[in-house]
């Protein structure tokens, strides 16, 4: 007797048995494995006792099991098989030595049998019912299993969902908490910027004193530029990108303001402004100098020399590019330079928002910007702004 075995086969093993053979006689089951193992496997059992250890160890597409046994009748080892949780509903056909009287068949057909085969058992017949059943436990089985892919795939899904959900439920919170900090660090640096402001215009400062002053203002600016960046990086997050108001704006004078603004603290730098062309718009002015205000000061932290800011009007735009000399930007941190959170090396000082900002006020604006940087021409960021209003402004 060959008894199902419950381990799981290796691909290229024989075919998993789908078929138990219920049958004292050795040729009697010698004949039916002939008939059925063309188009299936099967296991055998010379008892009900081994029929039920082989029926409850896996599951079979059919059992064909005679009626009379040596231990039990076929009838009570069905009926214990009902009991059985894994082997309840398995299709059953009642072998017999004889056609059975209409009680013998009432009583196989309340116990759940497709039917009766008398011996010698007709092939064309059993293989007729056999295919039937192989197919519906074929089709089963696979359904089965897509169900259980499909409960997988829901469990990762969830597992998934829940995880982004507390990712964005942790990022919505440290937004937040960057934006309540950036507002409240506003004014007392506020109040340090215009002391230092004001005691800079006092004509009888030492040099000396001037020069710390100087040092006070600049790293007051940057601190503020820091805080400007995570508040901007905070509501553009939360409105989906940097809202701006057009206004009619000259970008000459912008950039102009600015230049002078940056130049009374970097004393030892030159900022040299070359405009040329119309250069009247309809831009967001605030947002126009925090673009100009962070790309010079870009380039007075990482550049060297002598720093050159261009603004030239053309019929359908304004461009405004601030060049240095130095050190040019590595090609493995360009494709990441106008990301939030990424600097151009690894030394750089801030929050590597600057340059995300940049390209965010930028695209609400409908404009771009661009960057070119190589050893021999120094390095050159260019501003587009496009004269008309932007898709996203406001206001007129």
């Amino acid at each position: 007797m060959a008894v199902a075995n419950a381990e799981p086969r290796l691909e290229g093993d024989a075919p998993e048995p789908e078929i138990l053979i219920v049958d004292p006689d050795p040729v009697s089951r010698a004949e039916l494995r002939a008939l059925v193992s063309t188009f299936a496997a099967c296991d055998e059992a010379a008892t009900g006792e081994a029929a039920l250890r082989a029926a409850t160890a896996r599951a079979y597409a059919v059992v064909l099991i005679d009626i009379q046994l040596p231990d039990a009748d076929g009838f009570d080892i069905v009926t214990r098989l009902r009991r059985e949780p894994g082997a309840k509903n398995v299709p059953v056909l009642f072998l017999s030595q004889t056609p059975p009287d209409w009680l013998t068949e009432r009583q196989g057909y309340t116990l759940g049998a497709l039917g009766y085969l008398t011996k010698p058992v007709d092939a064309a017949a059993l293989r007729a019912r056999l295919e039937v059943l192989l197919m519906l436990f074929r089709r089963g089985t696979q359904l089965r299993k897509h169900e259980q892919l499909i409960a997988e795939q829901h469990a990762a899904i969830t597992e998934a969902k829940a995880a982004l959900e507390e990712a964005a439920a942790a990022n919505r919170a440290k937004d937040l908490y960057m934006g309540v900090l950036g507002h409240d660090l506003r004014s007392p640096l506020g109040a340090i910027l215009m002391s230092a402001r004001m005691m800079l215009m006092r004509p009888t400062l030492h040099d000396e004193d001037r020069q710390s002053l100087i040092r006070i203002a600049r790293n007051g600016e940057r601190m503020a530029a820091l805080i400007r960046d995570i508040l901007d990086y905070t509501r553009g997050q939360a409105a989906g990108g940097i809202p701006i108001v057009p206004r009619p704006t000259h970008m000459g004078e912008i950039v102009s303001t600015i230049i002078d603004e940056i130049a009374l603290l970097y004393r030892d730098r030159t900022i040299r402004l070359e405009a040329r062309g119309e250069l009247r718009g309809r831009w967001d002015r605030e947002r126009a100098e925090q673009v100009v205000s962070n790309l010079i000061a870009n380039a007075l932290t990482h550049g060297m020399g002598e720093v050159v800011v261009t603004a030239e009007g053309t019929p359908a735009e304004v461009l405004v590019s601030v060049h240095n000399g130095g050190t040019p930007i590595a090609e493995e941190h360009r494709a990441t330079l106008f990301q939030p959170f990424r600097r151009g090396a690894a030394r750089s000082p801030g929050l590597g928002l600057g340059l995300y900002i940049v390209s965010e006020i930028m695209r609400a604006h409908g404009g771009s910007v661009e960057v070119s940087s190589t050893a021999a021409t120094g390095t050159t960021f260019t501003t587009r702004w496009p004269r008309t209003d932007a898709a996203r402004g406001t206001g007129s």
